[in-house]
C-alpha cells in the first residue's frame, strides 16, 4: 500500500479532500470560550471539552483535528507533528445539520498524532 499524500501547507489542502493523508505542521490547541465540542463516548455517556486540537500549517493553513484526548494535547501543544487520517473539506457555510459548521479543513479517522 502506497505512503499517504503528504500535506505540509495551505496550498496543499484542496487537492487532497477525501484522501489519507499525512499533515504535517505544528500542533495548537484552541480554547473556544464559550463554545463547546460535544463528544459522544464509547459508553454512551455525552462529554463536553472547551479546547481544539490543531496543526497549523505552512501558508497561514490550519486543519482541525477530530477527538484528540486532553492528555494528547497537552502533551504536543506547539510541538511538530505528522498526523495521518482523512482529509475533508470545511463545512459549508450553509450546512443546516450543525450549530456553527466548522470553517476549516478536518482530519477524523486518525490513525496517528507523532512528534515529527
Amino acid at each position: 500500500m502506497a505512503e499517504p499524500t503528504l500535506v505540509d501547507s495551505k496550498a496543499k489542502l484542496a487537492a487532497n479532500y477525501g484522501r489519507q493523508v499525512r499533515l504535517v505542521g505544528k500542533y495548537r490547541v484552541q480554547n473556544l470560550g464559550g463554545h463547546a465540542i460535544i463528544e459522544r463516548q464509547p459508553d454512551g455517556s455525552v462529554s463536553k471539552r472547551r479546547t481544539a486540537a490543531l496543526v497549523a500549517l505552512k501558508g497561514s493553513g490550519m486543519v482541525s483535528l477530530a477527538g484528540r484526548s486532553e492528555t494528547e494535547m497537552q502533551a504536543l501543544e506547539g510541538q511538530q507533528v505528522v498526523a495521518v487520517g482523512t482529509l475533508h473539506a470545511p463545512a459549508s457555510p450553509s450546512a443546516r445539520s450543525v450549530a456553527a459548521p466548522n470553517p476549516m479543513p478536518s482530519l477524523v479517522d486518525i490513525a496517528s498524532v507523532e512528534p515529527a
